[in-house]
């Protein structure tokens, strides 16, 4: 088996992954200033009162971005081997629906977050580019 080589076009992937850092640090930021605001005290997650509701959309939005990033990384890194351009694409795309789908939860409007729906089009894609450069990879 041969060494792998990583592109030099990878760094648009490594800008994706950054990009993908910054939104889940903003959305964590967003959910201490709901807890703030709503006065949702530690270590309560699922506030009683209707007005604190609010709070609830910020911790959902930041909970689902976070619960998928896992997936998101290997699927961007593994895809961005072969496909680079493509993947940081597949990936730009991923950030930006999730972007749109949190401000969607954040605006008090939940059912707003269908908005962003369209990053499940970048994961889609990222997985379809992570098999194609494994299987690549593994040929070569």
């Amino acid at each position: 088996m041969r060494p792998l080589v990583v592109p030099h076009e990878y760094v648009y992937v490594l800008v994706v992954a950054l990009a993908s850092v910054v939104l889940g640090a903003w959305l964590n930021l967003s959910l201490c200033m709901a807890r703030r605001r709503y006065k949702v005290p530690y270590p309560v997650q699922i506030p009683t009162e209707r007005e604190q509701l609010p709070f609830l959309c910020a911790l959902r939005a930041q909970t689902h971005v976070h619960e998928v990033a896992p997936t998101f990384y290997v699927l961007l890194l593994t895809g961005g081997l072969r496909l680079p351009r493509t993947s940081a694409l597949l990936g730009a795309v991923y950030v930006l629906g999730r972007l749109v789908w949190s401000l969607g939860y954040l605006s008090e409007e939940p059912e707003r977050r269908t908005r962003g729906s369209f990053y499940g089009a970048g994961l889609f894609g990222l997985l379809v580019g992570s098999i194609y450069s494994v299987v690549t990879i593994l040929r070569e």
